[in-house]
This record gives structure tokens, C-alpha cells and sequence, in this order.
């Protein structure tokens, strides 16, 4: 698995296969995309994504235990890790 991060114009942290895939989970339901979108989409490793993953979901939950926070992140496959809140559904 791969990981993709967005900045503009809503954050957003995805699984994908590929850069085509993550910006296809992205565009899905809330933006048409041109070739211009690419610049704002970058390939972050695996340790970077599973930290910026792991901040939040610490956050949101502080009785989480490490085994299980990173079983969340393992599981992610073509899809959102992390999203904006006004996007989110």
C-alpha cells in the first residue's frame, strides 16, 4: 500500500494502490479534477502516514492502545485515513 497526501483544496491522507487510485477516492464525491490537482497530491511513507494517523485517532480516542491503533491504519486499503472535518459525511 501506498500513501497519498492532499493539501489543497481539503486535507487528506489516503491508502491507494496508486496516485490515480488516491486521487480517484478523493474526486469520487466532491470535486471534478484537472491535471493542475496532481501538484497538490504528494506520496508520503508509510511511517509519515501512520504517524499523522496515529496523532488523531490518539486524539480522538487516548484510551487506544498502540496494537489496536495500528491495526485501524493496517486495514485502510482505497480509502481516506484522514479528511478534512467539513468534508467529512
Amino acid at each position: 500500500m501506498k500513501y497519498f497526501e492532499v493539501v489543497a483544496p481539503y486535507y487528506a491522507l489516503i491508502a491507494a494502490e496508486d496516485e490515480k487510485t488516491a486521487i480517484e477516492i478523493y474526486s469520487k464525491d466532491w470535486f471534478e479534477v484537472d491535471e493542475s490537482f496532481n501538484e497538490n497530491v504528494t506520496e508520503v511513507d508509510r511511517k509519515c502516514a501512520l504517524g499523522k494517523f496515529g496523532d488523531v485517532v490518539s486524539r480522538e480516542n487516548p484510551d487506544i492502545h498502540l496494537t489496536e491503533m495500528v491495526g485501524k491504519f493496517e486495514k485502510r486499503s482505497n480509502e481516506f485515513l484522514l479528511i478534512d472535518g467539513r468534508l467529512a459525511k
